[in-house]
């Protein structure tokens, strides 16, 4: 029996695209050219001094070891107390999480400043938030992944270019702060139960889930501006909301399986004295809430009518039900449409400026890469860019 060999160049593997919601999908939506000219994406590898982002890593990891330390075995936790103790051992764990990042001989004063600002939002958080939340808790850090086919098989005909990278399917992923279960809506329950039962408009008997994602941030200020202006408040609001509910969505595949909500915590307005906000644009909108933050700082911390009134200040509430769960599903289904013809452009050799369309925001003024953006190439002589339509976004979310 004679066989048979193929010679040749071994085939190229197939790369799955790898999308993340935070990372990616709202990032492109908030520039697609500095999405691009930012390593496609990905996020710079961390410096000594950058503070944001390790500030949220010392957080999100103290909350992690204390949601799986604190929540009950029945969930998967260890079914400890909630006390010093154990916001002690989180933030220790915390910390060599960002030593291993940022060696503390390479740290400037003001890091040292935000690590130690950033722990004490998160002791308090642990201490005060805990006892109401970490009960109900079902997973911390969930890495969450699912696939999904491209919604349009002509991608970039339209424009004339020939499909090249043969791409069908791609990868969306994400990060879940925290899920919880068991929370039954009731006006004057505990602060969660109080503030889901004033999103839902039907509240019932029935026990509810909640999606959380904690931000190391200030809630955006909604303001009465020029209605043909962008309200930058509400943009990032609207982000956060679509980031929550994109989670469920890959969480469950998307599809609804239960009732669920979507809730966006920002930790600085949940303990505004940790943290002054004189004279800063992202302050709360203190209009809104059903009681008064300056009585709730005045009482005892950990006090339960206290820290409901915080979170109903701090907080940011959606339903995830069939319409959101649809309508988030389009939107990553519509931006990763979006992303690969803006890839097969640049497959044919398009230059990436030319490739990848701008997107003029609040963010244009310290972009780094303004010297290859269009508009600021076309822009007076002002150093202001040049006015342009508005393109896939969103608005700049926080990654965290």
């Amino acid at each position: 029996m004679t066989e048979t060999f193929r010679v040749g160049a071994r085939p190229r593997p197939y790369l799955l695209p790898r999308l993340t919601v935070a990372g990616h999908l709202l990032r492109f939506e908030s520039c697609p050219l500095r999405y691009r000219l930012h390593g496609v994406g990905a996020w710079p590898e961390a410096d000594v001094d950058d503070a944001p982002r390790l500030a949220g890593t010392l957080v999100h990891a103290a909350l992690d070891h204390a949601g799986t330390a604190c929540r009950p075995r029945g969930a998967g936790g260890e079914g400890l107390p909630i006390d010093d103790d154990a916001a002690s051992r989180a933030l220790e764990s915390a910390r060599r999480v960002v030593d291993a990042l940022s060696p503390r001989a390479g740290r400037s004063e003001a890091l040292h400043a935000s690590l130690d600002a950033a722990a004490a939002i998160a002791r308090r958080t642990i201490l005060d938030l805990g006892p109401y939340l970490f009960p109900h808790l079902t997973a911390t850090e969930q890495r969450l992944s699912a696939t999904r086919l491209y919604a349009d098989a002509s991608i970039g005909e339209d424009e004339g270019h020939r499909r090249l990278r043969n791409v069908e399917r791609f990868e969306v992923l994400g990060v879940l702060d925290a899920a919880a279960s068991g929370l039954r809506p009731d006006r004057n329950g505990g602060p969660f139960e109080s503030l889901i039962h004033g999103v839902l408009k039907r509240p019932r008997e029935r026990p509810v889930g909640a999606v959380i994602d904690y931000k190391l941030a200030r809630r955006p200020r909604q303001v009465e501006q020029d209605p043909s202006a962008p309200d930058v408040g509400a943009v990032r609001l609207e982000a956060h909301a679509f980031q929550v509910a994109a989670y469920a969505c890959i969480r469950d595949r998307f599809a609804v399986s239960d009732v669920l909500v979507g809730v966006v915590i920002y930790l600085y307005d949940l303990f505004p004295e940790l943290e002054p906000r004189v004279g800063n644009a992202d302050a709360p909108d203190l209009a809104v809430g059903e009681s008064s933050l300056a009585d709730a700082v005045d009482r005892p911390s950990g006090d339960a009518r206290s820290i409901s009134a915080r979170l109903h200040r701090a907080s940011a509430v959606v339903v995830i039900d069939e319409a959101a769960v649809s309508e988030a599903t389009a939107r990553i289904d519509r931006i990763g449409v979006a992303i690969e013809a803006c890839a097969e452009r640049e497959a044919a050799s398009l230059p990436p400026r030319l490739a990848w369309p701008t997107r003029r925001s609040e963010l244009c003024s310290e972009c780094d890469v303004r010297p290859m953006c269009p508009e600021w190439q076309d822009a007076e002589g002002d150093g202001t860019p040049a006015q342009y339509p508005q393109g896939y976004g969103q608005g700049e979310p926080d990654d965290g």
